[in-house]
């Protein structure tokens, strides 16, 4: 049996060759654009049914893979949630205030340069990564707190130490 030397010795090729090679290129139009209009066509339905590449839903994830070891997630009730929730992402870094319950007291600054995580599930609801050695300074007679949002990249985690009052007791000794 012979092999063919050239690719025009194949029966099936000369057909399409002598198609290709016809001078009449307007009967060849009508094939090109149905074949134009197909691809057209399966490149548009597989860009429809295409699924993200990256899923949005936290439901396979704990949240406690998140919170960095020597760290704990404490929520936190804060007075301005509410505005908050408008001008926060995901996460913000604040300074954290506790509101005193008589009105002429100022309020005392608890942390500084904190990270505020938003809830997923609960977008008003706000917990603060916090150092586990100061997570005694948030827990404890429901505190109010109040923040103050702080540029990302100003994370400090810094807790001042309050000021102590000192108090001067003097008495006399009457002289007998």
């Amino acid at each position: 049996m012979r092999t063919p030397k050239s690719l025009s010795e194949f029966k099936l090729i000369k057909p399409a060759r002598k198609l290709w090679e016809s001078r009449d290129r307007l009967n060849q139009l009508p094939i090109w654009s149905i074949f134009v209009v197909f691809i057209l066509l399966t490149w548009l339905f597989t860009l429809s049914s295409d699924k993200p590449a990256h899923s949005t839903s936290n439901e396979g994830i704990a949240l406690s893979t998140f919170i960095p070891s020597g760290y704990t997630l404490i929520p936190l009730q804060i007075e301005n949630a509410e505005v908050l929730t408008h001008l926060l992402g995901p996460f913000g870094v604040i300074d954290l205030y506790r509101v005193n319950q008589q009105k002429n007291d100022k309020p005392q600054l608890i942390a500084r340069g904190i990270k505020l995580l938003r809830a997923p599930q609960v977008p008003e609801k706000f917990a603060a990564l916090i150092p586990f050695e100061n997570g005694h300074l948030f827990v404890g007679n429901h505190f109010r707190f109040f923040a103050t949002l702080r540029q990302n990249s100003e994370v400090l985690n810094q807790f001042p130490k309050p000021k102590l009052k000192r108090k001067i007791i003097t008495e006399t000794i009457d002289p007998l």
